[in-house]
């Protein structure tokens, strides 16, 4: 029996295609298309399987006849071969240095063909011998960039324990808290939900001034590097702890701690009642068509979906959802 394929395994094959093609230096156009369905993929409320079945794959923005066909081929047979012939011959650990930052498609395809870098330990290799350095391309700024951002990659790469991340994760918040341009602050994630390991931690925050709170943040004593600052979002690193920063409008915080604070079994479970009554919840809010009911505070988000607010620690698609839905949740507080 044919195991059932998901949104997210559809969005990798677009995903690794997209990838694939940028390496074979193919045409631009057909790069994004990939790139943008694998995209819109992964932002779907709805079940591909079900979207398909409504005949209505070409809503989906970025999605036209032939990305639809190859979906449908997917759902039908576990991949599309198209797709298959294309990154036969391309290993995924190749691929997988398009997750370094700093590496584009044109860099990753020197460093194969010079160098022989099919993984990032090859790359560590080809950085330690110094040949790089003779290379056109490669000036002492962009490789101690290249050293930086592996370094970054690995730690991300890393789970940790609780115990070592939530002490760090808490100073850091403490300090947010402080902040003149900071309304609220919280951790989500798997941090909030209490898992024994942690790969990065999410901090979600709200201010009237998110790109100059973010600013700010960013230049606390406790963060050692900045990967990125933008409007709505700042990377940072506390030595090799991964901290993801989202600035919120205050409505939406509460639909946001939801959304995420996880796991994405969880959230695709209350995605999917929602959908049942005739609701559409996301990291925004609660909505019925276009008017937003809510989103403020988690409960709302619960309340609306017809459930009282389930404990973060208990939210893994366990069992929970139903709990809750039956009034028989366990109290994890006093």
């Amino acid at each position: 029996m044919k195991a059932k394929i998901h949104n997210e395994d559809i969005a990798r094959i677009f995903e690794k295609m997209s990838r694939v093609l940028s390496l074979k230096g193919q045409n631009r156009f057909r790069i994004l298309a990939y790139e943008n369905a694998a995209r819109s993929i992964r932002e779907l409320d709805d079940d591909l399987a079900r979207i398909a079945a409504d005949g209505k794959l070409e809503e989906i923005s970025g999605i036209g006849k032939d990305l639809a066909g190859k979906i449908e081929e997917a759902l039908r047979t576990g991949g599309v071969r198209e797709c298959k012939r294309e990154c036969g011959k391309i290993p995924n650990s190749l691929l997988a240095l398009f997750d370094v930052r700093g590496l584009g498609p044109k860099t990753i395809a020197l460093l194969h063909k010079n160098y022989h870098v099919n993984t990032v330990d090859d790359l560590l290799r080809v950085l330690g011998s110094g040949a790089l350095a003779r290379t056109r391309g490669f000036g002492e700024k962009k490789i101690s960039a290249l050293r930086e951002s592996l370094k970054s990659w690995t730690a991300s790469q890393q789970r940790m324990l609780l115990g070592l991340v939530l002490p760090r994760a808490e100073e850091l918040l403490g300090k947010i808290r402080k902040l003149r341009l900071v309304g609220r602050a919280e951790l989500a994630g798997s941090l909030r939900r209490g898992r024994e390991t942690i790969g990065d931690v999410d901090l979600l925050v709200t201010s009237h001034d998110s790109p100059k709170a973010l600013r700010e943040i960013s230049r606390l004593p406790e963060v050692t590097r900045i990967l990125a600052v933008g409007p709505t979002r700042a990377t940072l690193m506390l030595d090799t702890i991964q901290v993801d920063v989202r600035a919120v409008v205050p409505e939406s915080f509460g639909a946001a701690m939801q959304y995420f604070t996880g796991s994405k079994k969880h959230n695709t479970h209350i995605r999917a009642i929602a959908r049942q009554n005739g609701l559409k919840v996301n990291e925004y809010g609660v909505f019925r068509g276009a008017k937003r009911l809510g989103g403020a505070e988690e409960e709302e988000v619960y309340r609306l979906v017809g459930m009282p607010l389930v404990a973060a620690e208990l939210r893994e698609d366990r069992g929970e959802i139903e709990a809750a839905l039956k009034g028989e949740l366990p109290q994890l507080w006093s």
